[in-house]
C-alpha cells in the first residue's frame, strides 16, 4: 500500500511539475513575443487652433457652437428659474443645489461664476467661429452656407440669453455696458442669419431668426419693427434648444437635477404654479408628486416635479415660438391702450388647449380695465415660458418700464435680484472693471 500511494504521489508531482513548465514556456514565448512587437505610443498633444479653419472641420465646429448654447441655456436657466419664482430650491446646495443667496432670490458676484463663464464662452465661440467660417469657406460660400446660417442665429441666441439676464455686458475683457449691446449684437446676428438662411435655402431657419429677432425687437422697444417680424410666424412654429442623454453636460439640466438620480433639486411648491395647475389643468405646467418620496434632497418642503420636461433627460427647450408672437403682438396693442383687442388675442392662445383633468377649453382671463389686461399678458408670458429662461428678464423689462398690471404676490420680486450681476472672476481679472 506505501509503494502504490508513493508512486500516486510521484506521479502527481511529475504531472504538476509538467504542468508549471507548460505555463512557463507559454509565458517565455509570449514574452518573446512582445518582445518582437513595437508597443511605443505617441500622444499628438492638444489640436492646433489651426485645424479649426479647415473647411474640412466646419461642421464639426459649428456642432459645438450649437451645444455651446444649449450649455447656456442650462447654466443661467437652472438659477434663473428660482430667482424669477418659476420653481423652488429643494435639494442640496452642490453640485445640482441652490446655495442659501439664491434660495432667497438674491444673485451676488461671488456666486456662480460658472453661470457668467458658461454664457460668455458661449457666445465667444459662436462669434469667433463666424470669422473661422468665413476665413475658411471663403466670401462666396460663406454668403450661401447653411452653416453659417446657422451660426449667425447660434450667435443671436446667445447675445440674447445674455441681454435678458446679465445686469452689464462685458465684450472680450472691455468695460462693463449696458445690457443691451448684447441684444443689439443679437439682433444684427439674427437679420444676417435671415439673409444666409434665405441665401442657403433654409426656410425654417430664417423663420427662427425672423421669430428670435421680433423678441429682441421688443426688449428693445422697436415694437412696429418687433411686430412686423412678429405677424410673420406661424402659431405652430418652434426653434429648440436640443438636449441629449450622452453626458450630464449635455442633458436637460432641469430634469437631469430632478429626476431623483439621486438629485431632487427643483419642487413647484410655494409657488403660483402650485395652485394653477390644479385649477386649470393648463397642459403647459403640469406637475405631479412621487408618493414615495415625498420630499426634496436637501430642503424639507414636498417635492412636486415639473412634468414639463421631467422625466426626460432629453427633452428640448423652446427658444422662439408661434405663441410668443401672438404676446408680442397682444402687448403692442396694449401699448396703444387697444386692451380689449389685445385681450382676444390673449384668450386665443388659452381656446386652442384643453384642460389635462377635464379635456374642456382653458378658462379665459377676464379684464375690465387696462390694467386687468396688462395683468393678463404678465400671466401668459409666464405660462407660456414656463422653465424657458424667460421670464426673468420679463420681470426686469417691467420693473424698468414701469409696466402696469399687478402680477400675484406669488410672483411678488421685491427684493429679489433681476439680473445676473458680472461675475466676482470677471472683476478681479478684467482691468477694465474697477474693482467693487
Amino acid at each position: 500500500m506505501d509503494a502504490e500511494r508513493n508512486d500516486r504521489l510521484r506521479r502527481t508531482r511529475s504531472s504538476h511539475t509538467a504542468e508549471r513548465g507548460l505555463t512557463f514556456c507559454k509565458v517565455a514565448v509570449f514574452v518573446m513575443f512582445l518582445a518582437g512587437c513595437d508597443f511605443q505610443v505617441t500622444i499628438p498633444g492638444p489640436v492646433a487652433d489651426s485645424f479649426l479653419d479647415s473647411p474640412e472641420a466646419a461642421a464639426a465646429l459649428v456642432n459645438g457652437i450649437e451645444r455651446g448654447l444649449s450649455e447656456s441655456q442650462n447654466k443661467v436657466g437652472f438659477q434663473g428659474i428660482v430667482i424669477a419664482r418659476e420653481e423652488a430650491a429643494a435639494g442640496n446646495p452642490g453640485n445640482h443645489g441652490h446655495n442659501v443667496a439664491v434660495r432667497a432670490g438674491l444673485l451676488r458676484a461671488e456666486d456662480r461664476p460658472a453661470v457668467w463663464a458658461t454664457a460668455h464662452r458661449g457666445r465667444w465661440i459662436a462669434e469667433t467661429g463666424l470669422a473661422r467660417l468665413r476665413l475658411s469657406l471663403g466670401e462666396t460660400a460663406f454668403a450661401t452656407s447653411p452653416l453659417a446660417a446657422r451660426t449667425f442665429l447660434y450667435a443671436g441666441y446667445t447675445n440674447r440669453i445674455l441681454g435678458e439676464n446679465m445686469c452689464y455686458a462685458v465684450i472680450d475683457g472691455g468695460p462693463e455696458q449696458p445690457r443691451t449691446v448684447h441684444l443689439e449684437r443679437a439682433e444684427a446676428h439674427f437679420t444676417n442669419a435671415i439673409t444666409h438662411a434665405q441665401a442657403a435655402g433654409l426656410p425654417d431657419l430664417a423663420t427662427a431668426a425672423r421669430a428670435a429677432r421680433a423678441s429682441v425687437r421688443l426688449t428693445l422697444g422697436k415694437w412696429t419693427d418687433a411686430v412686423a417680424d412678429a405677424q410673420a410666424i406661424p402659431d405652430a412654429f418652434k426653434f429648440q434648444a436640443k438636449f441629449t442623454g450622452t453626458t450630464e453636460l449635455e442633458n436637460n439640466r432641469i430634469v437631469n437635477a430632478n429626476v431623483n438620480e439621486p438629485w431632487r433639486a427643483l419642487s413647484v411648491y410655494g409657488t403660483f404654479f402650485e395652485a394653477y395647475y390644479p385649477q386649470t389643468g393648463d397642459p403647459r405646467t403640469p406637475w405631479t408628486r412621487n408618493p414615495k418620496v415625498p420630499l426634496g434632497d436637501g430642503v424639507a418642503i414636498p417635492w412636486l416635479i415639473e412634468q414639463k420636461y421631467n422625466p426626460n433627460r432629453r427633452a428640448p427647450i423652446n427658444l422662439s415660438s408661434g405663441r410668443e408672437m401672438r404676446l408680442i403682438e397682444a402687448e403692442a396693442l396694449l401699448r396703444q391702450n387697444a386692451w380689449q383687442e389685445a385681450l382676444v388675442k390673449i384668450n386665443r392662445l388659452r381656446q386652442g388647449l384643453r384642460s389635462n383633468h377635464t379635456g374642456q377649453p382653458l378658462p379665459l382671463w377676464e379684464a375690465t380695465t387696462a390694467d386687468e389686461a396688462w395683468r393678463a399678458l404678465k400671466l401668459e408670458r409666464a405660462i407660456e415660458f414656463w422653465l424657458e429662461n424667460r421670464t426673468l428678464g420679463d420681470h426686469r423689462r417691467y420693473a424698468e418700464n414701469k409696466v402696469p398690471g399687478q402680477l400675484p404676490p406669488l410672483f411678488d420680486m421685491t427684493g429679489r435680484s433681476l439680473c445676473f450681476p458680472t461675475s466676482q472672476p470677471e472683476v478681479d481679472t478684467n482691468p477694465n472693471i474697477p474693482s467693487k
